[in-house]
């Protein structure tokens, strides 16, 4: 599947429509657009990245339209390949369970939460998580 991406700041108004025709020229079958300044939070290229999937194409108008730097293009294209090899490898599986639940139970009986916090070196709040969990 091509999928485009296409981006343009809040004052080029007609651009968008523009790179999203051009996306559709070149067989993008499925466009992701914003409109919105230079330095906000690209949502929209978010949404793109995670749709994507093995054999995927991304194509763009230009490449300062996906990118802000060199730098940040290759950060993209190297985050991608990362997690595509891990997953091949059984390597990305999330983040590790850092927290007990049945040693917070256990330790429940005796102490309060400050306590099962600062003896354990975790966050209150966590030890509340862990206990409405069980």
């Amino acid at each position: 599947m091509i999928v485009g991406y296409a981006r343009t700041s809040t004052t080029d108004q007609g651009r968008l429509a523009a790179q999203e025709r051009d996306l559709t020229e070149a067989g993008a079958d499925r466009i992701f657009g914003e409109q919105l300044s230079s330095v906000a939070k690209r949502v929209k290229l978010a949404e793109c990245l995670a749709f994507m999937r093995e054999g995927d194409v991304l194509t763009v108008t230009k490449p300062d339209r996906l990118a802000r730097s060199t730098a940040e293009l290759l950060s993209i294209e190297r985050q991608r390949e990362g997690i595509a090899k891990a997953k091949a490898a059984g390597k990305y599986k999330g983040r590790p369970i850092s927290i007990d639940a049945a040693q917070i139970r256990q330790l429940r009986a005796e102490f309060g939460p400050a306590t099962i916090a600062k003896k354990l070196g975790i966050a209150r709040s966590s030890v509340y998580r862990a206990l409405g969990a069980a």
